[in-house]
């Protein structure tokens, strides 16, 4: 029985291309119904009041959940959650 040595290029593992900083992390492949309605509501602009009061949440709960979705998507601003969030729902049409 043959074995091969062991080398380095036979277990590296091909880099990505990435085109910005927003796509350093792959978007997940399911979100929630309430998640995406909220990142619905982040995309068009609302603030965390304004999005408590539509879906019946306090600014608090808006403000936790919005910093769960940027740990989500790996996004350290609520603006590049905002545009990681226009990306997504544009491509779901």
């Amino acid at each position: 029985m043959t074995t091969q040595a062991w080398s380095p290029e036979a277990t590296r593992i091909p880099a990505q291309k990435t085109t910005s900083s927003l796509d350093t992390k792959p978007a997940p492949k399911s979100l929630m119904a309430d998640q995406y309605e909220m990142l619905h509501l982040l995309a068009n602009g609302l603030s965390d009041q304004a999005i408590g009061r539509r879906l019946g949440m306090s600014r608090r709960t808006v403000q936790r959940r919005v910093r769960s979705l940027m740990d989500y998507f790996g996004v350290q601003t609520r603006f590049q959650l905002g545009m990681r969030a226009a990306r997504k729902l544009t491509t779901l049409g």
